[in-house]
C-alpha cells in the first residue's frame, strides 16, 4: 500500500525515536575505545554480511538476479565496504544493462586484488551502455593502446565501442582481430556482419553470416544479426524466429525483441509485442526499448497520450534515441507542433548522420490532407541547422509532399554540391523526378548512385522503374540481372523480370516469369498477386480465387488477399461467401479500417444498406474522415433513402476531397431531397472540376426541368419563363415543347399550348401528348 506524504513523514519520526531510544541504551554497554579501535582494524564479515553474500551467490548462479541484486543491498547496508558485493552488483547491473549503477558499483569495487584490466573492461562496458563512447575508449585503452595486446573479449568490446561511433574501419579491425584468436570466429564473423549491415552492404552482411557454422548456434547475436538480414530481405516469419533463437539463448537480448516486437504490431499481434516488454521489464523495470516497444503498441492502436507516457519514461533514465523521435512523432499527431520541435532537435543532435531512421518522422508527418502542417515542425529547425544532411532530406521529401517538387530539387542539388558522394540525397533526387515524370533525368541521377555503390538494391530498383517509365525494356532487364545476381535467393527480386514483360505486353513471358516464381518460391506474394490480377482481367476467376488462396495458406492473414478474395467472390455473385472471408479479414484485422470498408461496400452491392452502415459504424473515429469512408457512408444514405443523411455526409466529404463524384453524389441527395438549387449548385461545381464530360450537362437539364415544372405548378410564370429560355438553349427541342405547352396551358392559352404539343408530337410521334377539349381550344377573352 503507498503511503501519502504526511503519513511517510510521521513514520519517519516514529523511527527516528526508535533508533535514539536504542542508541541511548546500547551506549551504558559501549565497549571502551580501545576495544572499538581494535575492532575496525581486525574486522571479519559478520555472519550476517556473510549470509547475504551468499545467498546473492547462489541467485545469481541460479539466473534469479533481481533477487540477487537485493541481497547485495543488504549487505552493503551491513558493510558498505564489502567490495566483492560492490563487483557483483556492478556486474549483475551490467546484465541488466543499466549503465549508470554499473559504472558506479564497479569504479567502488576496486582493490588490491581484483585484476585491474578486467575491471576496467566492465567499466567500458557500462560507460558504452550509456553512450558515452569515447569514455569507454579511453577507459578500454588505459592500460595499453596497442591493439596487439588485446585479448579476444577486449577486441570485441573495441569492435562494439567503434561501431558506436560509427569508425567502420576500426570496428572492422578489431573484428578481424578477434577472428585471429581462439573461439572468436562467431562473435567477430557476426560483428563485421553488423557493421556490414548497418552500412547497407546487405550482400557483404549476408557473406560474414553464410560463414556462421554450427558453432555460432548458441550465440545469440548470431541470431539477431540474421534475423536483420530475414528483415531486410521482407522474409518477416523467418525473421521473427531468428530472433525468437536470440532470445531463447538471452531473454533479455534487447535487438531482437525489440525488432521482434515491432513485426509483431505491424502484424497487430499485440499480445507477443507486449510478452517482448514485459520481457525487457522484468530485467530492468526501466529498460527504455521495454518501454519503447509499449509506447509503439499504444501508438499504433491512436493511444497518443499513453503512447507519450511510455516514451518519456523510455527517455527518462536515459537518452535513448527511438523513443526521442517518436515522442516528436506523437506530439505532432496531438497537434503539439512546438513540443514536437524540441524533441526532434534533440533526436537530430543524438543521430545527426541516421539518415534511414530519420526519414522515418517526414514519412509519417505527412499526414493525410495535411502536408503543410507537416512542414510547420521541421522547417524551423531546418533554419537553424543548416548544414545538417538528414534534416535537409527530410525537408526535400516534405516539399515533395507538398507539391513543391522544384524547392525539393533545390534542397537536394544543394545537397549533392556540398558532398561529392551523397548516395542518399542521389536516391532521393531520383525518387523525386520520377515522381513527376522526368524520367530521363531520374535515370541520371539514379545510375551516379548505383556507380557510386554498386550493392545498393534500392539504387537498382529505382532505376528499373525509370527504364520503364522510358519504356527503355531491355535495359530494365538488364539491371533486373545485375540485381538477381547481387542477391540471387531473395524472392522479391525473382519476378521482377515478369512486371517488366508485363509493361511491355508480353503478357505469356509475365506469366511465365511468375509461374517460374511461384514453383521456387511457393510461399511468393508478389507472383502470385500478378497471376491473379491477369486471371481477373482475362475473366479466370477460378484461377484468380485459387492465387489469393494460394498466398493465404502460407500467409494466414495477408490482409490485401483477404480483401481482393472476398472481391473476387462478390463479382462471380457470391455475396455469403464474399461477406465471410471480408468478415475474417475483419476478424484478423481488427484495428484496420479497409476490411471493415470493403465489407460495406459489398453489403451495398447486395442491396444491404442497414448492414452497410453498420460495418461503417464500428471503424474508430480518426479513420472517419477519409474519402473513402465518407464515400461509402453517403451511397448507404442514399440507398436506405436516408437523403438528409446524405447529402450531409457528401457535404464533409467534398470538404476533405473536392471531386466530380463527391459533387454528383450530393447533387442526387439534393434532388431526392427537392433541394434543386442545392442540387444544381452541387451539378455545376462538379462540371468545373471535370468540364468534358456530358453527364453534368444532362444532370443540370433534368434539375431545370424540374424546376420549371414545379415553378409553374405553384404559378411562378416568370421563373417558369426564366428557365425554359435556358432549356431552350439545349439540343434536344422535346423538354422546351413539352414545358412551354405545360406553362400556356397553365395560364389559359390552350391554342398555344396545343400548338407546342403538336410540334411535340411531330418530332416523336410515340410520344403522348395532350390532346385538349374543343371548348379549350380558344384563348380566354
Amino acid at each position: 500500500m503507498q503511503l501519502g506524504l504526511e503519513e511517510e513523514h510521521l513514520l519517519y519520526l516514529k523511527k527516528r525515536a526508535a533508533r535514539r531510544k536504542f542508541f541511548n541504551t546500547t551506549a551504558i554497554l559501549a565497549l571502551p575505545l580501545a576495544a572499538a579501535i581494535y575492532f575496525f582494524i581486525y574486522y571479519e564479515p559478520t555472519v550476517s554480511e556473510q549470509e547475504y553474500l551468499n545467498s546473492a551467490q547462489f541467485h545469481y548462479q541460479s539466473g534469479a538476479i533481481q533477487t540477487a541484486a537485493i541481497a547485495l543491498k543488504n549487505a552493503l547496508k551491513t558493510n558498505p565496504a564489502n567490495t566483492e558485493a560492490r563487483f557483483l552488483l556492478g556486474k549483475i547491473y551490467l546484465e541488466l544493462e543499466l549503465g549508470a549503477p554499473a559504472e558506479k558499483e564497479l569504479k567502488r569495487s576496486s582493490s588490491e586484488t581484483r585484476d585491474i584490466r578486467q575491471l576496467n573492461q566492465m567499466v567500458a562496458q557500462a560507460q558504452l551502455l550509456q553512450d558515452k563512447s569515447k569514455k569507454a575508449l579511453e577507459t578500454l585503452q588505459s592500460h595499453t593502446k596497442n591493439p596487439e595486446q588485446f585479448s579476444l573479449s577486449e577486441n570485441l568490446l573495441l569492435g562494439r565501442i567503434y561501431f558506436s561511433l560509427r569508425e567502420w574501419g576500426n570496428a572492422n579491425d578489431s573484428y578481424n582481430r578477434a577472428l585471429t584468436q581462439p573461439q572468436g570466429v562467431a562473435a567477430a564473423l557476426t560483428g563485421l556482419g553488423k557493421v556490414a549491415y548497418t552500412k547497407g552492404d546487405i550482400a557483404t552482411a549476408k557473406l560474414y553470416a553464410g560463414q556462421l557454422t554450427d558453432n555460432a548456434k548458441n550465440n545469440w547475436e548470431a541470431w539477431s544479426l540474421k534475423g536483420d538480414l530475414a528483415r531486410s530481405d521482407g522474409q518477416l516469419k523467418q525473421a521473427k524466429q531468428d530472433y525468437e533463437m536470440a532470445f531463447k539463448l538471452k531473454t533479455n537480448a534487447r535487438d531482437a525483441r525489440l525488432f521482434h516486437a515491432l513485426i509483431a504490431i505491424g502484424e497487430e499481434n499485440f499480445d507477443e509485442a507486449t510478452q517482448d516488454a514485459k520481457a525487457l521489464l522484468k530485467h530492468n523495470s526501466k529498460h527504455p526499448a521495454g518501454r519503447y516497444i509499449k509506447g509503439q503498441i499504444h501508438f499504433s492502436r491512436q493511444e497518443f497520450e499513453l503512447a507519450q507516457t511510455s516514451f518519456e519514461l523510455a527517455i527518462r533514465s536515459s537518452d535513448y534515441p527511438p523513443a526521442i523521435r517518436q515522442l516528436a512523432i506523437t506530439h505532432f499527431q496531438m497537434g503539439n507542433f512546438a513540443q514536437a520541435e524540441l524533441y526532434l532537435k534533440d533526436y537530430l543532435e543524438l543521430a545527426p548522420q541516421n539518415t534511414t531512421v530519420q526519414k522515418t518522422p517526414s514519412v509519417t508527418y505527412i499526414q493525410p490532407n495535411k502536408p503543410q502542417d507537416a512542414k510547420r515542425t521541421p522547417q524551423s529547425t531546418a533554419s537553424t541547422i543548416t548544414l545538417n544532411e538528414p534534416l535537409q532530406l527530410m525537408m526535400a521529401e516534405l516539399e515533395q509532399a507538398t507539391g513543391k517538387s522544384e524547392k525539393a530539387l533545390e534542397i537536394l542539388n544543394g545537397i549533392i554540391d556540398k558532398n561529392p558522394e551523397p548516395l542518399e540525397a542521389e536516391l532521393q533526387l531520383g525518387q523525386i523526378l520520377l515522381t513527376i515524370k522526368n524520367a530521363r533525368l531520374a535515370l541520371e541521377a539514379l545510375t551516379k548512385a548505383a556507380d557510386q555503390k554498386p550493392s545498393s538494391t534500392n539504387a537498382k530498383l529505382l532505376t528499373i522503374k525509370a527504364h520503364l517509365l522510358l519504356q527503355q525494356y531491355e535495359s530494365a532487364l538488364i539491371v533486373v540481372d545485375q540485381l538477381k545476381q547481387l542477391e540471387p535467393d531473395n524472392p522479391h527480386f525473382s519476378s521482377i523480370d515478369g512486371i517488366i514483360y508485363l509493361a511491355e505486353g508480353d503478357q505469356e513471358k509475365a506469366m511465365k516469369s511468375f509461374k517460374e516464381s511461384q514453383a521456387k518460391y511457393p510461399d511468393d506474394i508478389l507472383s502470385a498477386r500478378q497471376l491473379a490480377l491477369i486471371a481477373i482481367q482475362n475473366r479466370h476467376f477460378d484461377a484468380a480465387k485459387k492465387y489469393y488462396s494460394a498466398i493465404l495458406a502460407h500467409h494466414k492473414n495477408h490482409l490485401q488477399s483477404q480483401i481482393q478474395l472476398g472481391l473476387v467472390e462478390s463479382a462471380v455473385g457470391h455475396p455469403e461467401l464474399a461477406q465471410k472471408t471480408l468478415i475474417d479479414a475483419v476478424n484478423s484485422h481488427p484495428k484496420n479500417p479497409h476490411p471493415k470498408l470493403v465489407l460495406a461496400h459489398v453489403f451495398l452491392l447486395s442491396n444491404d444498406p442497414q448492414k452497410s452502415i453498420y460495418w461503417l459504424q464500428q471503424i474508430k473515429n480518426s479513420a472517419k474522415q477519409s474519402p473513402q469512408y465518407l464515400s461509402t457512408l453517403a451511397q448507404a444514405y442514399m440507398q436506405n433513402e436516408q437523403f438528409v443523411l446524405a447529402a450531409d455526409t457528401t457535404v464533409k466529404l467534398n470538404q476533405v476531397k473536392p471531386s466530380p463524384s463527391g459533387y454528383w453524389l450530393e447533387a442526387k441527395a439534393r434532388f431526392e431531397q427537392k433541394d434543386m438549387t442545392g442540387a444544381r449548385t452541387a451539378l455545376r461545381k462538379a462540371k468545373i472540376l471535370n468540364p468534358d464530360t456530358t453527364q453534368f450537362n444532362e444532370a443540370l437539364l433534368e434539375i431545370l426541368i424540374s424546376e420549371t415544372e414545379i415553378a409553374i405548378q405553384r404559378k411562378n410564370y416568370d421563373a417558369a419563363e426564366k428557365n425554359l429560355a435556358e432549356i431552350k438553349k439545349n439540343l434536344d427541342p422535346m423538354p422546351f415543347l413539352v414545358l412551354s405547352a405545360l406553362l400556356e396551358e397553365s395560364q389559359g392559352n390552350y391554342l398555344d399550348a396545343e400548338k407546342y404539343y403538336q410540334q411535340a408530337h411531330e418530332l416523336e410521334p410515340q410520344t403522348k401528348t395532350r390532346k385538349l377539349p374543343s371548348n379549350m381550344q380558344k384563348k380566354p377573352i
